[in-house]
């Protein structure tokens, strides 16, 4: 009996690993896009981080050169959409999407005609219904 249920809770952590690692990478896919943009300050300075909130990487907005600045933040949010595609576990801890642009709530709050007000929870939203792991666990829900 014992077996089984280490099996059945191997197979459940393996799902939900899955499901966590799908729907953040979604979410911050989205989000980037519907960030609205006039120099990619803050478009570039969303990070998924494992365990706790990104630190801020220093990047000033009075310093942001577009040309070579979102290179390297797109950059390095590629590089951590792959290490938590490749290493995330459960006992690592929950998945954050970071920005520290310091009018990221302004711009959340509809100060752009780019976007509209709460394009951050939208794009939550978008990415919870896009993603396949929580469509599967939603109809398996259903048939029970």
């Amino acid at each position: 009996m014992t077996r089984k249920v280490d099996r059945v809770i191997n197979a459940l952590e393996g799902f939900t690993e899955d499901v966590m690692k799908e729907l953040s990478v979604e979410i911050t896919e989205i989000i980037v896009v519907a960030n609205p943009v006039d120099t990619g300050f803050s478009r570039a300075r969303w990070f998924l981080n494992i365990g706790d909130e990104a630190e801020d990487n220093g990047n000033e907005l009075d310093n942001f050169d577009p040309d070579s600045d979102v290179a390297l933040e797109e950059g390095e949010q590629q590089l951590r959409i792959s290490e938590i595609e490749s290493f995330y576990r459960l006992v690592d801890g929950p998945i954050y999407i970071t920005n520290h642009t310091p009018y990221i709530g302004f711009l959340n709050d509809g100060s752009s005609a780019q976007a509209p007000s709460g394009f951050v929870q939208r794009s939550i939203q978008k990415g919870i219904r896009q993603t396949k792991g929580v469509r599967k666990l939603r109809k398996a829900r259903k048939t029970k």
